[in-house]
């Protein structure tokens, strides 16, 4: 049985639904352009609204290589980025859009676990999708 660690932030955005959906899936192939800690992008390959995608990032004083299964889905709002190939940690990140034109939210949802069953740091983990969440706010806001 996994010991899964979910946190989630969820924040009110002020632009069109069209925007920021452009944004989300702007942001499967550029990651660069939203992730400040992102060195590399790989895409290894990219059919049917599924990509998966290579990414070298900085960590500290250290680099890493995420591996993802990316898909999404226009009529619901969602892109669902699928952690693959790491040795210690598995999951998804969701993003959806919610609401209504006029009353429009933005969903982050961090689903993790470590294959040996040990504890993630959930507060880390909360401070961490919060500030990706509020980041993609403030800049669709700008555009």
């Amino acid at each position: 049985m996994t010991n899964s660690t979910i946190v989630s932030n969820q924040v009110k955005i002020e632009t069109t639904e069209s925007k920021l959906w452009t944004l989300l899936v702007d942001k499967i192939r550029h990651p660069e352009k939203y992730i400040s800690e992102v060195l590399e992008v790989e895409i290894v390959s990219d059919k049917d609204n599924v990509v998966h995608r290579k990414m070298l990032i900085q960590r500290g004083d250290g680099k890493k290589t995420i591996e993802e299964l990316i898909t999404w889905n226009e009529d619901t709002g969602t892109v669902m980025f699928k952690m693959i190939n790491d040795p210690v940690v598995n999951g998804y990140v969701v993003n959806q859009i919610l609401g209504t034109a006029n009353d429009l939210y933005l969903d982050y949802t961090m689903n993790w676990f470590t294959k040996d069953g040990s504890p993630l740091p959930k507060e880390q983990m909360q401070i961490a999708i919060t500030n990706a969440c509020e980041h993609t706010k403030q800049i669709v806001e700008e555009q």
